[in-house]
């Protein structure tokens, strides 16, 4: 389901200690009756990632809706700087 957005991640992950991507893919439907009557259908959905980076003893996070690859490089990117900022060295 996720192929595609895997290996994007697996070509641009950083030299960094640890780096994880988790991926979500959700959909939600909501019936709700009210007085017998069905009301209308309410319907969600929720796709992106988040990326996490250990590196020399900081950790960064970032999440995205945008799986392309511009989107990511941003993301891994964010993370990596948070990762710098909280490092130890």
């Amino acid at each position: 389901m996720f192929e595609l957005e895997v290996a994007r991640f697996r070509d641009l992950m950083p030299a960094v200690d640890y780096c994880s991507l988790r991926l979500v893919d959700e959909s939600m439907e909501v019936l709700t009756v009210r007085r017998n009557v069905l009301q209308p259908v309410q319907c969600w959905g929720s796709r992106g990632g988040m990326i996490t980076v250990h590196h020399r003893g900081g950790t960064g996070y970032a999440a995205t809706p945008d799986l392309s690859v511009d989107g990511l490089k941003r993301a891994i990117a964010r993370a990596c700087r948070w990762a710098e900022q909280t490092s130890d060295l």
